[in-house]
Parts: structure tokens; C-alpha cells; sequence
């Protein structure tokens, strides 16, 4: 009875399989982040563990919904971060600006607005179709309010936050703890887990179905 019963590693394992056969890259990213959670950091290296843990889960749940989906991409689709490399070279054509005065609307010239506008709207149609990616891969109707999408959304951005380092040097007691981290990661294993069984109901369905069909044809055969 005790040999089937399922533990925290078996899951893993079935992921981390789970996701080599769809895609490898995403499978080594998953493992490093668990081989990195299961050792302790060196003294000074506290800040760089907890960043590469995080770096290879927002890679897995970044790009596992259209890997398993399948979600087409459109390239051409205008990037945030394309205008907001523009942004230098257009602000510098106007040395005159001050975008930090203390006004409630601050005039900027139209060629620098028409560059804000578009940088918006390209970051909340990223978010967007982000979110629909998600929802694509989570739930059968593409909800992008489902409580499911939510969590992943959720565990995502804090992975991202953790991922990079920021302004000021870290202190090591404002980390996340391997707790705090474990819950994260656990979290996503749980949706993860959930979808890749619902994969092997259906591929398990469709086998049974040829399986029947070859049956039928084969007492078809016999018959005539």
C-alpha cells in the first residue's frame, strides 16, 4: 500500500520527465532550480542563489503555456522594451526638458509622447497576452480571471522580482527564506502537475480509442 503512495519527490520526478519531453531546456531550468534549493548557499553567495532559483522558475513558467498550448507568436508585434530603447535618443533631442518639475501636468513635445503612448499600450498588450497564454494553458475556456491563472501570475511576478538584482546591495535577512521559496515553487508544481495529468487522461482516452477502433476492424476483417 505504502509503495503507491505519491510523495513530494515522485512529483518532481514526473515533472521534471514531464518537461523533457516538451521541452528540454525547460526541464534543465526546473532541475537547477531544485539542485540550488536543495543545497545551502556560501557564505556571500546568499543573494545569487535565491536570484538563479528564481531566474530558472520565471524561465519555466514564462515559456511552459506556449510550449504545451502551443500559442502562436507574432513577431512583429511591437515590443516594450523597442521603444523603450528609443527613448535616449528622443528625450536628447530636447536638452531643455524637465520632466521633474512640480506641476501636476508637465508639457512634453509630441514626439516623446506619441513614444510614451506606444510603449503603454505595447507593455499592456505584453501583459495581456501573457495572461491569455496562461489561461490557454490552465483552463478549458481560456478564463484569465480563473483562481488557477491568478496563482500562476502571482508566483511568476515574484519570481521575477527575486530574479534581478536591484539599486541598492541585498541584505541577506530581507531574502526569501527556502521556505518561503519551497511554498512558491510547490505552488506551481501543483498547476503544473494537475496539467500534465490531465495530458495523459486525454493521450491515455485517445489510445484507448484507436485501441477499440483497431479492435472493431479487426473483427470486421475476421467477420468477412
Amino acid at each position: 500500500m505504502s509503495g503507491s503512495v505519491s510523495t513530494h519527490a515522485d512529483r518532481q520526478a514526473r515533472l521534471a520527465d514531464w518537461l523533457e519531453e516538451k521541452r528540454p531546456d525547460l526541464a534543465s531550468m526546473y532541475r537547477a532550480a531544485l539542485k540550488l534549493l536543495a543545497e545551502a548557499a556560501k557564505p556571500g553567495d546568499e543573494r545569487t542563489r535565491v536570484s538563479h532559483i528564481c531566474h530558472s522558475m520565471r524561465e519555466v513558467m514564462k515559456h511552459l503555456p506556449e510550449a504545451i498550448s502551443a500559442v502562436g507568436r507574432d513577431e512583429r508585434r511591437a515590443r516594450s522594451n523597442n521603444f523603450v530603447r528609443k527613448l535616449p535618443s528622443v528625450v536628447a533631442k530636447y536638452p531643455a526638458l524637465d520632466l521633474t518639475q512640480n506641476a501636476e501636468n508637465v508639457p512634453v513635445p509630441q514626439e516623446i509622447a506619441r513614444l510614451l503612448d506606444e510603449l503603454v499600450s505595447a507593455a499592456v498588450s505584453e501583459d495581456g497576452r501573457f495572461l491569455a497564454d496562461i489561461a490557454v494553458f490552465l483552463t478549458d475556456d481560456g478564463d484569465t480571471k480563473h483562481p488557477a491563472v491568478r496563482e500562476w501570475y502571482a508566483a511568476y511576478n515574484y519570481f521575477v522580482k527575486w530574479a534581478h538584482l536591484h539599486g541598492e546591495q541585498s541584505d541577506v535577512d530581507a531574502l526569501p527564506t527556502d521556505d518561503d521559496l519551497v511554498f512558491r515553487i510547490n505552488s506551481v508544481e501543483v498547476l503544473m502537475d494537475a496539467k500534465r495529468a490531465e495530458f495523459f487522461d486525454s493521450l491515455r482516452a485517445i489510445e484507448d480509442l484507436l485501441a477499440e477502433a483497431n479492435r472493431l476492424d479487426e473483427g470486421g476483417d475476421n467477420g468477412g
